[in-house]
């Protein structure tokens, strides 16, 4: 399992692994993208619904794909 780590969560080291598309293609928006991005339930959902994050619906799920997630933290070009 490869990932990449973002500073300030719950890996043993203190550090959030955010997986690749292959492991995890979306993750949902809250708690999974909320956490990475260090935001709260309404900061999270506010900038979703801004564009600033990417997200998909499927009813009333609300999932980020995992490769723009990680496009938009400069981890993958």
């Amino acid at each position: 399992m490869t990932h990449l780590l973002v500073e300030g969560a719950t890996e043993p080291t203190g550090q959030l692994a955010v997986p690749t598309p292959d492991e995890r293609p979306t993750l949902p928006l809250w708690p999974d993208v909320a956490r990475i991005l260090s935001l709260g339930r309404s900061g999270v959902y506010a900038a979703a619904a801004r564009g600033e994050i990417p997200t998909l619906k499927f009813g009333r799920r609300v999932a980020v794909p995992t490769a723009a997630l990680r496009r938009m933290l400069g981890m993958d070009p």
